[in-house]
């Protein structure tokens, strides 16, 4: 008679890490961002056709979907460039990100850190001052 094999429960009451009993896989999938923005415009048609239609429930619907996938496509961008550029973007600025939750601070914090002569509330970067 074959060994049965070996089996794991886990409950929610157990101090288990998954780290603990499965391989370390690191993967980089590219490319999320421009899926949820096509998404994302997809919603917005779908919301302008029910809003002709005067269909309420169905603008909503698709309103609030296009608002999460821009969201979503905002976050995915973030994240490929600073996993693309980890080395530009340094260690540092990536823990400060990690523990940022607030979305446009993080991008501030990333522009800051990238491209430090730039006024982020302005429409074109500051001159750099030349000594004269």
């Amino acid at each position: 008679m074959p060994d049965k094999p070996e089996r794991f429960d886990v409950r929610d009451s157990d101090d288990l890490h998954a780290m603990e009993w499965t391989p370390a896989i690191e993967v980089m999938i590219r490319g999320f961002d421009r899926v949820f923005v096509a998404e994302a415009k997809r919603a917005a048609e779908r919301a302008a056709d029910a809003a002709r239609r005067s269909d309420v429930p169905e603008v909503a619907g698709a309103a609030a979907a296009a608002i999460l996938l821009s969201a979503a496509a905002c976050e995915a961008r973030l994240s490929e460039h600073v996993t693309e550029h980890s080395k530009t973007v340094g260690e540092r600025t990536i823990k400060a990100l990690r523990q940022q939750p607030d979305a446009l601070k993080q991008w501030r914090l990333l522009l800051a850190r990238l491209a430090p002569a730039h006024a982020l509330d302005a429409s074109s970067p500051t001159p750099i001052a030349t000594p004269g």
